[in-house]
């Protein structure tokens, strides 16, 4: 079972913390995964640092009671409230999903000068609640691709609501091309598939699309704890399918933007990047 699961959340004391502070949420979330389930995080934290794609991903806090100070600090007075994300494509993570709420220790996200201090007031999967959150099961997953496929044949829409990049450095790194968008999506649900179902190559699914509309801006991120800067954009894109292309190849590329929503796109999906979901051609605006 795949879930995005959203964590409410209150401020127990007036704290700050950095804009970019991903990482001082995943760190939090190991610490409570630890305490709940020791086996389950060092599989995961293991899984992050040697291979990719990892099976979760993590959002930043989102709040609009927190005050921003210039341009890279967060404050946050006490009773405050907001929320934030986890995606996950793991069984076990996904059954731990309302336990990790049910723990009663506060989660406390610190720096070198700047720390914040809050509780876990609630949790849900069910988009009747929160719009980023969801659980759905493989099967689902490719039903709902046949009919993404039936209404919307030629063309995908991403919205990415945080930063997405390939890895620093890499070729394309900063644009939605087919290849940075795919390559983890196809080993991700490759791996989810049910025995005797196998995607069609990345190199043909790749063949089949291309960017037809982009309404995008570029954002740097600074995570402190780690010192680095990384840049990714953010905003909406459309991605053409190639009718001439294979059905299997449709179909795949349908199943696999609807699985981008569990587990984002990108480097850095573990530390509140490239949180992203499809969007319809209703909320995309063209110019001209």
């Amino acid at each position: 079972m795949l879930a995005s699961a959203i964590y409410f959340f209150e401020v127990l004391e007036n704290g700050s913390i950095p804009l970019t502070h991903g990482d001082w949420l995943h760190g939090a979330f190991f610490h409570h995964l630890h305490r709940l389930n020791p086996s389950l995080a060092d599989e995961l934290h293991a899984a992050g640092d040697s291979s990719f794609p990892k099976p979760f991903c993590i959002s930043p806090l989102f709040s609009k009671e927190f005050e921003l100070d210039g341009r890279s600090t967060l404050h946050a007075k006490r009773g405050a409230t907001g929320w934030f994300r986890i995606g996950s494509l793991h069984a076990e993570l996904t059954r731990s999903m309302e336990a990790l709420q049910a723990c009663d220790e506060a989660w406390v996200l610190r720096g070198r000068s700047d720390r914040l201090v809050f509780r876990l007031t609630a949790v849900t999967t069910d988009p009747d609640r929160h719009a980023w959150a969801g659980q759905i099961d493989p099967l689902q997953l490719i039903a709902a691709a046949e009919l993404d496929q039936r209404e919307e044949p030629d063309r995908v829409w991403f919205e990415f609501m945080t930063p997405c990049s390939g890895s620093p450095g890499g070729v394309g790194a900063l644009f939605p091309t087919p290849h940075l968008l795919f390559t983890g999506l196809h080993a991700r649900g490759q791996a989810l598939l049910p025995d005797g179902l196998e995607l069609p190559g990345l190199d043909s699914i790749e063949k089949a699309l291309a960017v037809s509309a982009y309404d995008l801006k570029t954002e740097m991120w600074n995570y402190e704890l780690h010192k680095k800067r990384i840049a990714g954009f953010v905003g909406r894109c459309e991605l053409h399918v190639d009718q001439n292309s294979r059905e299997g190849e449709r179909m795949a590329i349908h199943f696999l933007a609807g699985l981008a929503f569990y587990c984002g796109i990108g480097y850095g999906t573990g530390w509140g990047r490239g949180m992203v979901r499809r969007t319809g051609i209703e909320k995309f605006r063209y110019r001209g």
